[in-house]
C-alpha cells in the first residue's frame, strides 16, 4: 500500500512527452512538507502552519535527509469502468529526492534498467 496518495489529480493544460525534434521533455517535480491549515475566505489562501507544525516539517525534513528517501511518484490515468486502480494505466514516474540542509541536491542513485512489473506495477495503486 502507498504511503502517500491522491485519488484526483487534473492537469492544468497538456503534457507534452516530446517536443517538435522529437526530444524528450524534461520536467521539474517539487514537494514540501506541510500541514493542512483551515482556508481562510478573506486572504483566499490557508492559514499559516503555527510554529509547532513547522517544527515537526522541518524534523522530518532533517530525518528524511539523514536517511537518505527518496519520494516515488507515480500518475496513472483515471480508467472509466475500471474497478481496481492497479490496473490504471501508468503515464508517469518519477523520484524526488530530498534536497540537502545546505541547498544541495542528493546524488541519485546510479541508472538502472527498470524492472518488468506486473500489470498495474505492483504499488497497490
Amino acid at each position: 500500500m502507498p504511503h502517500f496518495s491522491r485519488s484526483k489529480i487534473k492537469m492544468r493544460k497538456d503534457v507534452r512527452m516530446a517536443d517538435m525534434h522529437g526530444e524528450p521533455v524534461e520536467y521539474r517535480g517539487i514537494a514540501f512538507l506541510q500541514f493542512r491549515t483551515e482556508w481562510n475566505d478573506t486572504t483566499r489562501s490557508f492559514a499559516p502552519m503555527t510554529a509547532e507544525q513547522k517544527q515537526i516539517c522541518e524534523d522530518l525534513y532533517q530525518q528524511l535527509s539523514e536517511a537518505g528517501v527518496e519520494l516515488g511518484i507515480t500518475i496513472s490515468e483515471r480508467t472509466p469502468g475500471v474497478e481496481d486502480v492497479r490496473e490504471f494505466p501508468k503515464v508517469m514516474s518519477f523520484q524526488l529526492l530530498v534536497n540537502k540542509p545546505d541547498g544541495s541536491r542528493s546524488a541519485p542513485a546510479p541508472a538502472q534498467a527498470p524492472a518488468p512489473q506486473p500489470s498495474g506495477g505492483g504499488n497497490g495503486w
